[in-house]
């Protein structure tokens, strides 16, 4: 456990976890009084031969009329190292919200068709598959206070991304590819991203 995160050992069972913040106008110089609400559940679980899948799901509600920095500022990533708690091919500070449901569902193949493969089989590789999205939206009042800067969006509608990958190469590294599915005429947007991550594998 640190400042303000946890992490858990391991279970079988779903973990959900609540948090809650309260914003108080004039207390230790605060400026604003708003309140923050978060609910999250992630679960991974076995298919037997089919391998096992994990999925995250989070929703959050923030009330009060507050400037962007304090809204839900949706988790882009603008590096090459895949995140599965992030939006790998959304820009830091794209898209705004103040109320939303997330969601990521990955599965992991164990092998299932590499194995059929004499030389995939010997290097031990795993296919992985992916996807993630969000849907939110943002009050009228916060909509004219916000302020939002440029190349900052409401999401008017769901964004979408996918991916496909190889883990378990060299019994430490994972590469996805990854396609964004929504969103494609933003200023910058990438479409399409090569990313890895290290892990360990048993």
């Amino acid at each position: 456990m640190g400042e303000f995160e946890r992490v858990s050992m391991g279970t079988k069972y779903p973990v959900l976890e609540l948090k809650y913040a309260h914003g108080f106008d004039g207390l230790l110089n605060g400026d604003y009084n708003y309140n923050r609400l978060q609910l999250g559940v992630n679960h991974w679980f076995n298919l037997s031969t089919f391998g096992w899948s994990k999925y995250i799901i989070e929703s959050g509600r923030i009330w009060g009329k507050l400037p962007y920095p304090l809204l839900k500022l949706h988790e882009g990533n603008e590096t090459r190292v895949f995140d599965e708690f992030a939006f790998n091919l959304m820009n830091y500070y794209e898209f705004v919200s103040d109320r939303y449901l997330s969601f990521y569902y990955s599965h992991h193949f164990e092998g299932l068709m590499f194995n059929k493969v004499p030389l995939l089989r010997k290097l031990k590789w795993r296919e992985v598959a992916a996807i993630r999205g969000v849907v939110g939206s943002i009050d009228e009042k916060n909509k004219s206070y916000a302020q939002l800067p440029e190349n900052s969006y409401v999401l008017n509608k769901p964004y979408f991304e996918a991916s496909v990958g190889i883990e378990n190469i060299f019994k430490i590294l994972q590469i996805n590819a990854v396609w964004r599915l929504s969103y494609l005429d933003h200023p910058n947007a990438a479409k399409f991203g090569i990313m890895g991550t290290l892990m360990i594998y048993f």
